[in-house]
């Protein structure tokens, strides 16, 4: 299946860096808090990876670094850094798996590319756990992974997932590198997060979770849910926006 270009797919536009800065938001309609956990990643998913990547390639000039493949659920990444630790990466099903996981079932029905969710860097899951349970939240376990790169090397993490039916992957999951490497060390580089905001129309609700979880992310109220991105490269402004419908 042929994927729709970006610019089809999702709102996105290459802008001058002029107009890097929206004036039309209303102070009151927005809520942010200063960051003080770190945003780790974004997952961008494609129903074909060679074919989004492609496209992003297209739009940013930098092709992303193979990351490897999560054999558990038969997906594959490639990535691009953001700098300061942060990177953004592309997932998409494994080539000439049969029988797919559900999740990675539902990213190879997409039409295009989506913008599911966003990860945070910690050092004490367990505390974010207790700060899940306090709010609300359904906590999942901590959970052991590893992920073979191209190059041999193996990246082991711990997560830990917090779920809301009404915020799906508008509230982050978390990750622990335990000493690994960093993936936004080997990933291409060239490009930068200009920002990245989140709209819900519970935005009241939802900033209280994130002041709890201290996420420093913008948050705009609108009737529709979404992630937003802004990237820079040398070839101009990136504006990405998608579902947020999460990874479960």
């Amino acid at each position: 299946m042929k994927v729709p270009r970006l610019g089809q797919a999702l709102l996105v536009s290459m802008i001058l860096a002029s107009l890097m800065v929206s004036g039309c938001q209303q102070e009151a309609d927005r809520t942010s808090y200063d960051q003080s956990r770190i945003l780790d990643h974004i997952i961008y998913s494609v129903p074909n990876l060679n074919e989004g990547s492609l496209d992003l390639t297209a739009q940013l000039g930098i092709e992303p670094t193979p990351g490897g493949k999560h054999t558990h659920i038969a997906t594959e990444n490639r990535l691009f850094s953001l700098g300061n630790r942060q990177y953004f990466e592309i997932l998409g099903p494994q080539v000439g798996i049969e029988r797919l996981d559900p999740f990675t079932s539902s990213i190879a029905a997409q039409e295009g590319p989506d913008l599911l969710t966003f990860c945070l860097e910690v050092d004490d899951l367990e505390a974010i756990a207790k700060l899940g349970d306090q709010l609300g939240l359904e906590v999942s376990e901590i959970t052991e992974g590893s992920r073979m790169t191209p190059s041999g090397e193996v990246l082991n993490y711990r997560a830990l997932h917090l779920y809301s039916p009404e915020f799906k992957g508008l509230i982050p999951f978390f990750i622990d590198w335990q000493g690994s490497f960093h993936p936004a060390e080997m990933a291409a580089t060239g490009a930068k997060l200009v920002s990245f905001s989140v709209s819900h129309k519970n935005a009241q609700r939802l900033a209280e979770i994130y002041k709890a979880l201290e996420v420093g992310v913008t948050i705009q109220e609108a009737e529709t849910p979404s992630i937003r991105v802004e990237i820079s490269s040398d070839s101009g402004l990136l504006v990405l926006e998608g579902s947020g419908k999460g990874l479960l």
